[in-house]
């Protein structure tokens, strides 16, 4: 009797033990539709992209969903790049993570859930896909070098003074630096003093790391960057990345941040233009009140 139950017990341990056990990414494929579906479960990352791009190539994936039930927490590293016929992708809820390069180079990429779960974008992640649009960057989320570069259609981003770069992301080496920080700079006269100051102290290296934007080198005139926390800390990050500063500037920007007041304050180019009393229409409601401009960033007091 007791060994029956012994038996028993270690059967149900069993049992209860392989249900535990996470099965790998899986997927497949609808050459039909072009539809990739994803199973399983932990990261599909980048060896399930390589298995995908040597059986279909670059052209053949274009829709991406996920199976029901399936635990996929993250994309991984370079996972989708250069998948150039994708078009949608629905990620689900358990997706927490983007890694570096997972969907650059999908230019034709016009249809991604991107929410605020998302707690880690990583380098260039996001580079060139057109469906990124409104972001609302999770508060705890760390996003690094140009994760939202050259995208074409993105209108309005909300982050933190932290989230603006990317620590130690830019590298700067001693032959050019004093091209890149001589009469006429590429780089924020920050940037070149902290660059000198460690040369003059490091007489063996050949180059210096400083914090790179996490838009790249991308236009910013028609993006709403929504600040959380400071507006001058988010300003001083786009002076220090050289954003609408020196003759090596990077372009344009317009920083928006609402007051407890009701107010809203916004710096564009580096200037406070609006404070105090004055209501900004966000793009949307500008475009309701009045006649088209072509400035999709045109702002507007009331």
């Amino acid at each position: 009797m007791k060994k029956a139950l012994l038996i028993t017990g270690l059967m149900a341990s069993l049992i209860l033990y392989v249900r535990q056990v996470k099965a790998d990414p899986t997927w497949t494929f609808d050459s039909t539709t072009g539809t990739l579906t994803i199973g399983g479960d932990g990261i599909f990352g980048y060896t399930q992209g390589q298995e995908i791009s040597q059986n279909y190539g670059n052209h053949a994936i274009k829709h991406v969903v996920f199976a029901q039930g399936s635990n996929i927490t993250g994309i991984g590293g370079s996972a989708f790049q250069n998948q150039y016929a994708l078009e949608s992708v629905v990620l689900p809820s358990t997706v927490t993570s983007i890694a570096g390069y997972a969907f650059s180079g999908c230019y034709n990429l016009t249809d991604i859930n991107i929410t605020d779960r998302i707690t880690h974008f990583g380098s260039e992640a996001l580079y060139g896909v057109k469906g990124v649009t409104d972001i609302i960057v999770h508060p705890e989320a760390s996003v690094h070098a140009a994760a939202f570069s050259n995208c074409p259609n993105l209108k309005e981003i909300t982050l933190s003074p932290t989230q603006l770069s990317a620590r130690g992301s830019a590298r700067l080496y001693k032959s050019d630096f004093e091209t890149a920080c001589g009469s006429q700079p590429t780089l924020s006269e920050i940037v070149c003093a902290e660059a000198r100051a460690y040369f003059d102290s490091h007489s063996g290296v050949d180059h210096y790391w400083y914090n790179g934007s996490v838009f790249g080198n991308s236009d910013l005139s028609h993006v709403l960057i929504n600040c959380r926390g400071n507006i001058s800390d988010c300003e001083a990050v786009m002076r220090y990345l050289n954003y609408g500063t020196g003759s090596g500037q990077k372009g344009a920007y317009n920083l928006v941040q609402k007051q407890p007041d009701g107010s809203t304050a916004i710096y564009r180019d580096g200037k406070l233009v609006g404070y105090k009393n004055k209501r900004i229409y966000t793009v949307q409601e500008a475009n309701q009140v009045s006649k088209p401009t072509g400035n999709r960033v045109s702002l507007r007091y009331k």
